[in-house]
């Protein structure tokens, strides 16, 4: 596991990462579970359970600010997960102890005996519509134009409050809560710049969700809930 500190600057899956290889027997067992489902007429998707507990492992995970980012494989399947920057969830990320998965609420939480830390944001698109608890229907709907104002960012990634009414796309409830969040680099920092754009929803796409502006293009890595740390608690890092 690999863990780093990015420092996000507050204002008021396209980031290069490390990850362990696949192992080939759970490969090709989705293969073959697949290539049945298809003999027998239908795809059977592959995903995580409501309420179903599973081992997890953490890849890589980096502090920004009020947030850990975190790498997780958990169900046979890779997921990016905000998680809160508390000292309970940076000590249990830290601690190398074993850990467990449940799919509870949003986006499901880490587990270590009586500690849990609940995920809050997922960075993960295609894969949360792909293998989350619960199906998206990815049906085509028209762009829509979007402004934003950043409330905080690093030299990875950029958060933004704005109205994305198109995160009801993919599958986030109510999106006055979505605070939506993008790489910060290549053509996305004229985008950060720019501060508004067109969303467009591509469903089935490896890129759900893109904003467009003036030939900019860039990829929606995710939304996540507001989070902002107690440091009265000791939620400062030493």
């Amino acid at each position: 596991m690999h863990s780093t500190s990015q420092q996000l600057t507050s204002h008021t899956n396209d980031f290069p990462r490390s990850r362990a290889p696949r192992n080939f027997a759970v490969g090709l067992l989705a293969l073959v579970t697949g290539l049945g489902c298809s003999m027998l007429g239908g795809a059977r998707r592959e995903a995580l359970e409501v309420g179903g507990a599973t081992d997890a492992v953490v890849q890589d995970f980096t502090w920004r600010g009020d947030y850990l980012d975190v790498g997780l494989q958990t169900g046979g399947f890779d997921f990016r997960f905000l998680f809160p920057a508390s000292p309970e969830c940076f000590t249990l990320f830290e601690s190398g102890a074993p850990l467990g998965f449940v799919q509870e609420g949003r986006f499901g939480r880490v587990v270590a005996g009586d500690v849990a830390c609940p995920a809050i944001g997922v960075l993960s698109l295609r894969a949360w519509l792909d293998h989350g608890p619960i199906a998206v229907d990815e049906t085509a709907v028209d762009p829509e134009e979007i402004q934003f104002v950043i409330t905080d960012q690093d030299g990875e990634i950029f958060l933004a409050v704005g109205d994305f009414s198109l995160a009801r796309s993919v599958g986030w409830a109510d999106p006055r809560d979505a605070i939506l969040v993008m790489p910060n680099r290549g053509q996305c920092r004229m985008i950060n710049v720019f501060a508004a754009g067109t969303m467009e929803f591509h469903p089935g796409a490896q890129e759900p969700l893109v904003v467009v502006n003036r030939g900019q293009r860039c990829p929606v890595l995710g939304f996540t809930e507001r989070y902002k740390r107690d440091t009265k608690k000791g939620g400062e890092r030493s």
